[in-house]
């Protein structure tokens, strides 16, 4: 599971643009 969240999560621990914009469309 970590591997996963490391992919949408960058180096500073904010959440990526993808996975931002895709929570944005999906809340």
């Amino acid at each position: 599971m970590n591997f996963f969240l490391r992919c949408f999560y960058d180096s500073r621990g904010r959440m990526t643009r993808f996975l931002h914009s895709y929570l944005e469309k999906h809340s």
